[in-house]
């Protein structure tokens, strides 16, 4: 058997288990608002009809994901299952791409190794489900590496590559906003390595001028207000939310929660991965920027590629970074979620090498096979749907149901038959019991429901502090739901 059957029977593999990890629960996986702004919309008449309940609810929304996801909803209908397995699709369309990108850059055996830390990290099995964007933003920043990749090799001779690399970038672009650092990385690497290729600079720089000019006149069309109100929940990073990044882009979490209760015995190993995954790369990339020089010529140079992965990583987060203190909060890391790929390329460089650390690495598959067993211990998700199914089994016909915000107020009215006209929606902790209250007045029982990003104790003293006797369910996500029971009880006990 050729090395090279070998190499696309491994791929494959790899491919079957990404695809296995990402459809795994896949239809116990509740919509949430981000999901839901889609959802509701596609029963709109026509694309344009569609595109315009998609903004009007989502301002900064860029339409290619939804183009593509409306077309997807006329082949196999609008259930949820079906829409998230265009995201599947997606996914793991990147991992034979990742495969390509570091074929060129870390070699076969690195490829193929980073190929599957890319099929196994949890934050991209999570966005592989995901009925959004990101998984096609992914993919779209790859295939535009990719081209990238073999512009820069071939000098002169690529201009073909050029030309896709850059209709890709448009492409990006226009499906998320933040696909420009994508631009940036490439800039400034070209700014370092190909400042003797003139004309090649000048026919990139202007190409993307005309990228930005369209973004900027489509940006142009949305009242900056409504950006400003979508995103107030946002605040500005600390060191925490840069540390966390590194931790979710390592592949061990799928998100900020701590995986820890969603694991056997209680425990993650995520910031051990996390380092793992650090000192391996560090490992492979030290002594090859800082050892001996390779000569200065045209083409992708081992050191250049190094450079282009790092630049590749860095860059996008730096961006997203300051944008957040000269603009605004918008440190979100599924934002540039496709600058976690190089990260996959270098740690499979490492762990392709000859005479790599093969203790650390079998100590790496260890902890990450143990970090995946998250997938098998509920819905990502916040469970909506056996939240709703209980409030539907228990409440009374005159209870009313308060939800805390309006995103849960969304996704409650999604998953579940409980009539609007017995929801109710509020803003902030404090005028939970005043609705509790007026629901309890009105002669009916009434019900919390809360996700616990939001911590419930202030919710619980107030509503002791108000004499209200309450119960509660948990229900199981990333993060958890609590559904509350409130009734009258004798003022200042929380008992009845």
């Amino acid at each position: 058997m050729s090395a090279a059957t070998k190499t696309w029977i491994a791929l494959g593999g790899i491919v079957l288990l990404g695809a296995f990890l990402r459809v795994y629960g896949l239809g116990a996986e509740s919509p949430w608002w981000d999901e839901i702004v889609a959802l509701d919309a596609l029963d709109a008449p026509g694309l344009a009809a569609f595109l315009g309940e998609v903004r009007a609810s989502d301002p900064p929304m860029t339409p290619v994901y939804f183009v593509v996801a409306w077309c997807w909803s006329r082949l196999g209908g609008d259930s949820v299952v079906w829409m998230r397995l265009l995201s599947v699709l997606l996914g793991l369309a990147c991992i034979p791409v990742a495969y390509g990108v570091g074929r060129r850059l870390v070699g076969r055996t690195g490829a193929l190794a980073g190929s599957l830390a890319l099929a196994a990290s949890l934050v991209h099995v999570y966005y592989s489900q995901e009925i959004r964007v990101y998984a096609l933003a992914t993919l779209l920043a790859l295939c535009s590496m990719y081209c990238f990749v073999r512009w820069v090799e071939r000098d002169q001779a690529g201009w073909g590559w050029l030309a896709c690399q850059v209709v890709l970038n448009g492409l990006l672009a226009f499906t998320h906003l933040f696909g420009v650092l994508l631009f940036a990385a490439q800039g400034i690497f070209l700014a370092m390595f190909r400042r003797g290729d003139r004309k090649g600079l000048a026919v990139w720089a202007g190409a993307h001028a005309v990228i930005l000019a369209g973004l900027g006149a489509w940006l142009s069309t949305i009242d900056t207000a409504t950006i400003h109100e979508a995103a107030d929940w946002m605040v500005r990073p600390g060191w925490r939310d840069v540390v966390m990044v590194a931790a979710v882009f390592a592949g061990g979490r799928p998100s900020n929660e701590n995986p820890a209760p969603h694991l056997p015995g209680g425990v993650s190993l995520d910031l051990v991965l996390m380092a793992l995954v650090g000192g391996l790369i560090a490992w492979y990339v030290v002594p090859r920027l800082f050892g001996k020089g390779e000569e200065d010529g045209g083409g992708l140079s081992s050191s250049r590629g190094i450079w282009l992965l790092l630049i590749w990583f860095v860059i996008p987060v730096a961006g997203l970074l300051a944008a957040s203190y000269v603009w605004r909060p918008c440190f979100v890391y599924r934002y540039i979620l496709y600058s976690s790929i190089p990260l996959y390329v270098l740690l499979g460089g490492a762990l392709g090498e000859a005479r790599g650390p093969r203790l650390i690495g079998l100590a790496l598959a260890c902890v990450w096979g143990y970090q995946l067993l998250a997938v098998g211990c509920g819905p990502f998700r916040p469970d909506w749907r056996s939240a709703g199914a209980y409030l539907e089994s228990r409440m009374g016909p005159r209870d009313t149901v308060v939800a805390l915000q309006s995103i849960n107020y969304s996704a409650l009215r999604f998953n579940s038959r409980v009539p609007e006209s017995r929801m109710r929606s509020v803003g902030v902790w404090s005028e939970v019991v005043p609705a509790v209250s007026e629901a309890l007045g009105n002669g009916g029982g009434a019900w919390v429901v809360v996700w616990l990003w939001t911590d419930p104790g202030n919710i619980e003293r107030a509503l002791r502090d108000k004499g209200l006797e309450y119960s509660s369910v948990d229900f199981g996500g990333w993060p958890g739901l609590r559904a509350y029971r409130v009734t009258k009880g004798i003022p200042g006990t929380g008992r009845l």
